[in-house]
């Protein structure tokens, strides 16, 4: 089933503020599983929603995970928390984790910018061992394992060209994922055992389609079931 990222409610969608935080995990994980459904849908034509691993199929299964540094991550936490309460000390706390602003435009709260992406690969690296090494406690028996790591921000040409070289040392006896996926706005990499990475481009429209589909599912908007699953 190919997804429909162009029905009415998804093109005329406009979200009032941040997700709630309770939901920004599955938000992130429905955003993965319609990418997926979108760039191959029959690959993962039955794959649905789940825990440990994320998402599930018959024969196929995918854990989900954010790369963004803990400093990052609490910086977006606050902020969601600040579209909800409106604090002031959510305004102070973010400054001084990030020296990213608050910014309202119309009636929208907005995160300025921080200049683009300037981590190491040692945090990437070891997310994916850390994975490596649940993955050989979750229940199931699937034939195929995946890994999808989320990305909020682009990161530099650097960083992007260097993924092949960092990731694919990786895939040793011991790596239960067949396939990687690194994904970040407006595009993503994917890479195989035995194979190169390739890096694959998403005009903006489809990418931030493929993220309203997500969040609208998570808040309990549309479903599974509807027509931009289908």
């Amino acid at each position: 089933m190919i997804l429909n990222i162009h029905t009415s409610r998804v093109e005329t969608k406009k979200f009032k503020g941040m997700i709630q935080e309770q939901l920004l995990k599955k938000s992130q994980e429905l955003f993965v599983l319609a990418l997926l459904r979108y760039i191959y849908p029959e690959k993962y034509d039955d794959v649905i929603h789940s825990d440990r691993p994320d998402l599930q199929g018959k024969a196929i299964a995918i854990e989900v995970t954010m790369v963004d540094s803990p400093n990052e991550l609490q910086v977006n936490k606050e902020f969601a928390k600040y579209c909800n309460d409106h604090k002031d000390i959510r305004k102070k706390s973010i400054l001084s984790n990030s020296n990213r602003r608050i910014e309202t435009i119309g009636k929208i709260c907005v995160l300025s910018e921080s200049g683009g992406y300037n981590g190491s690969d040692d945090k990437l690296l070891l997310c994916i061992e850390n994975k490596i090494k649940k993955a050989m406690k979750y229940p199931g028996n699937y034939e195929v394992l995946e890994l999808a790591l989320i990305k909020k921000e682009r990161p530099l040409q650097p960083w992007i060209a260097s993924l092949n070289m960092w990731i694919k040392p990786l895939f040793k006896e011991d790596n239960p994922f067949r396939t990687i996926y690194v994904i970040f706005p407006n595009a993503y990499f994917v890479i195989e055992k035995d194979k190169d990475g390739q890096l694959f481009q998403l005009d903006s429209k489809t990418y931030q389609a493929l993220c309203k589909i997500g969040r609208m599912t998570a808040e309990g908007e549309i479903t599974l079931e509807d027509e931009e699953w289908h």
